[in-house]
């Protein structure tokens, strides 16, 4: 915004950098800087409850569904893969460290860490305790073919006897 004024903040659609209001976006040249409309700056880091979308280079509240991303919330930028233990989880579009039990998600960890809201599609049961999906059940629980899930108990109907 060229309007040989000075300004202290940049006006809606344009952001601050180096002393310079860019159009649109941030300066293509500096790839590690992204947009913020909160403020209207180009910032290294995106604010807490936003995530540094590489593609519109802009700090967004939800990382794109194309491609798959992610926002992870221990640096704040969208992901295609969520970092060490935790799962990609569709509902919220975060990495977390724990499946939700609403709307019922449980983790697989092939192809890739994700939350899933059916283990059979994937040949496992759902293990409630954990959160997870597995091809065995815990000691103390009982791969229950009838409700496709790790029980305390077998399911009464049909009658069923546990088997460890």
């Amino acid at each position: 915004m060229r309007t040989g004024q000075c300004i202290e903040v940049c006006t809606a659609g344009y952001y601050g950098h180096n002393k310079i209001c860019y159009p649109y976006a941030c300066p293509p040249a500096n790839p590690t800087v992204y947009a913020d409309d909160s403020t209207n700056l180009c910032k290294t880091g995106c604010p807490d409850g936003t995530y540094a979308d590489f593609s519109t280079k802009k700090c967004v509240p939800v990382c794109p569904m194309s491609p798959d991303y992610y926002g992870n919330t221990n640096d704040n930028k969208c992901t295609g893969t969520c970092s060490g233990d935790e799962y990609a989880d569709p509902s919220t579009r975060l990495c977390v460290t724990d499946c939700p039990s609403f709307p019922a998600l449980y983790g697989i960890t092939s192809p890739k860490r994700v939350c899933v809201p059916n283990c059979t599609a994937f040949g496992l049961f759902a293990d409630n305790d954990t959160r997870t999906c597995k091809s065995g059940c815990p000691d103390g629980t009982y791969a229950d073919s009838t409700t496709k899930r790790c029980e305390l108990e077998c399911s009464v109907e049909p009658l069923r006897f546990g088997e460890n």
